[in-house]
């Protein structure tokens, strides 16, 4: 599993021996979860999910080749859907 580091809003992967390929989390400094995906060959690729401070999803979507591809929703923070939609390329 690639260690994966949140700097001031910024995501920074450690990886040694090439890019990044596998499974990834990333979490607040309290320890809370923020991000959780996998990389393919240097790309996030598959399931992401991103998670607020307080422990609750805000937001879970689909990549493909680092591109959002396919489903995507969003949540308010009381846990109810906001947003839901389709990414084709990205858009």
């Amino acid at each position: 599993m690639n260690r994966v580091l949140l700097l001031a809003g910024l995501m920074l992967v450690v990886s040694c021996g090439g890019p990044p390929d596998g499974p990834f989390e990333t979490y607040y400094e309290g320890g809370q979860l923020v991000v959780r995906g996998t990389y393919k060959d240097g790309e996030i690729d598959g399931p992401l999910e991103v998670y607020l401070d307080n422990g609750r999803l805000w937001e879970k979507t689909t990549y493909k080749g680092g591109v959002q591809e396919g489903l995507f929703e969003s949540y308010h923070e009381n846990g109810e859907v906001r947003d839901k939609g389709m990414y084709k390329d990205n858009e």
